[in-house]
């Protein structure tokens, strides 16, 4: 078999899995993925570890990677103005958890606090009697991260960070 029927083999039998009512065919699919992220862990360590990164989501309501996050935050305007690195530090001066189980991970709560600074920033320097241009880092890392916990914690559950940035 060339790629392309190989491809086309998998397609077809990955929906007839996807499809099935039978965990036995789920059972199986799960077995030939361990054959083959135990041959990427001893073969391609990179695939290995960003196939694992992708595969972390079943912990979480809300995940995001990193670099999902980091091309996100690129597009958004106006910027929320801090780097990753600068967040984690605001994140640990406030002794905040950077993820919390099973709401969201690291990287989708950053994601939501930079989205929050992005759009209601405005709205958080109303709330406190201010123009946005007077907000401290402070105040404005503390407003996004309780707008952030708003959504990702919400009794409802409906706030879905994948689909609303389409990942």
């Amino acid at each position: 078999m060339d790629k392309n029927e190989m491809r086309q083999k998998w397609e077809e039998l990955y929906a007839i899995m996807e499809s099935s009512k039978n965990p036995k065919n789920m059972i199986l699919f799960g077995e030939v993925m361990k054959l083959m992220m135990e041959r990427s862990i001893n073969y391609d360590q990179m695939f290995a570890a960003t196939m694992l990164e992708k595969l972390c989501a079943v912990k979480w309501k809300n995940y995001v990677t990193a670099d999902e996050a980091d091309a996100v935050v690129l597009k958004m305007d106006p910027q929320p103005g801090w780097s990753r690195e600068q967040w984690m530090k605001l994140m640990e001066r406030f002794s905040l958890p950077l993820e919390e189980t099973p709401y969201y991970n690291q990287w989708a709560l950053y994601l939501t606090m930079c989205m929050k600074v992005s759009d209601s920033k405005a709205t958080m320097a109303r709330l406190m009697g201010k123009l946005p241009t007077e907000l401290t880092a402070d105040e404005v890392a503390t407003g996004a991260h309780m707008l952030a916990m708003d959504v990702l914690k919400d009794k409802d559950g409906v706030f879905d960070l994948r689909r609303y940035f389409s990942l």
